[in-house]
């Protein structure tokens, strides 16, 4: 049976069992299918962005090299959403400082997306409250340990109204 490497988890599988939406391209499933569609947009809305951002008519090779080193760390949505929350922040970097060339001016917007990212993802993060589990807690048991044994009133009345 013939093998063949996903495109998306880069995982070896069947050629018979593999989710193949065009000519020889193989996903394992249409999950991965999907989450690789997703990250070309992703991919896509990253670059139209920092197209507008650093006002270029063209995406040039050192930025989708910058962008693909940040990819091995994060996702593309992540790296989508830093540059559309930071956004402010680079435009004033970028209108603020006289750069040489363009490179200097990817290396400055790359650093600020770099410098940023980690806290953009965590004030993100959806905090999903844990649920709360009800925990059954043995109550002990009295009974056997402690006698108590009741007085009687009305012995102790008799005793205190004949005792004078």
């Amino acid at each position: 049976m013939a093998k063949v490497k996903c495109r998306y988890c880069k995982k070896k599988i069947d050629k018979e069992g593999a989710y193949s939406p065009f000519a020889r391209k193989y996903y394992c499933s249409v999950e991965e299918y999907n989450k690789s569609m997703e990250d070309i947009d992703y991919l896509h809305k990253i670059k139209l962005l920092l197209n507008d951002l650093l006002e270029n008519s063209s995406i040039n090779t050192f930025i989708n090299k910058r962008i693909s080193e940040l990819a091995q760390n994060y996702s593309y949505k992540q790296i989508y959403e830093t540059i559309d929350e930071m956004s402010l922040e680079i435009q004033f970097g970028i209108n603020s400082n006289n750069f040489n060339n363009e490179n200097h001016k990817i290396n400055y917007t790359f650093a600020i997306i770099r410098n940023s990212i980690n806290d953009v993802i965590e004030k993100n993060k959806i905090i999903v409250p844990a649920p709360k589990e009800t925990i059954p807690v043995e109550q002990p048991v009295f009974a056997n340990v402690y006698k108590y044994k009741p007085r009687k009133k009305k012995e102790m009345i008799k005793d205190i109204i004949f005792s004078e």
